[in-house]
This record gives C-alpha cells, structure tokens and sequence, in this order.
C-alpha cells in the first residue's frame, strides 16, 4: 500500500504541477544570496531547518559544504546545500539542507530539482557512491518525499534526533 500510495501521489503531482524544464542549480553570489536569504518555509516547517542565512554562513566555515540556489527559469524558488567532498566529520557525502519557498511548494520544484541534484552528482562528483541526507523525525511530508525520489530511511542520524536516508548512485 505505501508503495502504490507513493506512485499514485507522484502521477498526481504530475497532473497540476506546471512544467519543470526551466528548473536548475546555480552558484550563489553577490546578485541572488539576498533572494536566497528571502525564501520562506511555511509556519508549520520552521522547526525543521535552519534558515538559509544561517547556511550560507555555516558554508563559509565548513568548506565541504556547497550552497546552491534552486531556480526555476529565472526565479529564485528554493535552496540546497550538500557535501561538495566527504564530510570529514564522519566521511559521508550528505544533503545538508534542502527547501523549496513556500510559495512554490507542490509545483514539482523539488522533485526536478533533487533529480537535477541527483545528476549533479553523477556526473561531477563519481566518488560520491552513496548520498545521504537527514531530515526532522516530524517531517513525514519531507519522508515521503525522499522515499518517492528512492532515498532509503536508515534510522537515526549520526548526530541523533533526526532521521537519516540515503540513496545509491549509480554511475
């Protein structure tokens, strides 16, 4: 049942969302880090990340770490920072932080811009065999998001109170 529920929302999903051909990862600089900092999660998902001032600082003293604007033609519509190297804190390459604005969510931003994500990763970094990400233990939205995208919960995030999946790259 979790399996047919999960291909059934993706079909509906594809039903009203609109095109996503113009969605894309780009550098963060001086002309988009304030659209960046400006996008906006729902009330109900603050507690779940950092805001993404917060990362585009944490990204400056963890060097691993690669903040990237998620756009969708010329727009601003989400962000995600990831393990550009293995983390040298326990040697996984991970997907530190990723949100689409709360303007934008069940567009099917997300979905092209993690499979956008996915082939970044394929492509530029062929040592990255296995990618991990974590995500708030109350964040069943985000669960099952990764879960469609073929992310594999593991339990527990080495860091404890989140939970933590992972997917294998094929490359």
């Amino acid at each position: 049942p979790g399996r047919f529920n999960a291909i059934l929302s993706e079909f509906l999903d594809g039903l009203t969302a609109p095109p996503t051909r113009g969605v894309s990862l780009r550098e963060i600089g001086q002309e988009n880090w304030e659209d960046v900092v400006k996008l906006e999660l729902e009330e109900a998902q603050l507690s779940f990340m950092e805001p993404n001032a917060v990362s585009l600082a944490e990204s400056r003293f963890h060097p691993w770490m690669l903040p990237l604007a998620i756009y969708n033609d010329d727009e601003v519509v989400g962000f995600v920072m990831f393990s550009q190297w293995p983390d040298p804190r326990e040697g996984n390459y991970w997907v530190h932080r990723f949100m689409i604005d709360r303007r934008h969510q069940g567009k099917g931003y997300g979905t092209a811009a993690m499979r956008e994500l996915l082939r970044l990763f394929t492509t530029r970094y062929p040592a990255c065999q296995t990618l991990w990400i974590g995500y708030d233990a109350r964040n069943t939205p985000a669960q099952q998001f990764y879960a469609r995208l073929g992310f594999v919960e593991q339990g527990e995030a080495p860091w404890g109170g989140d939970l933590c999946a992972k997917i294998e790259l094929k490359g």
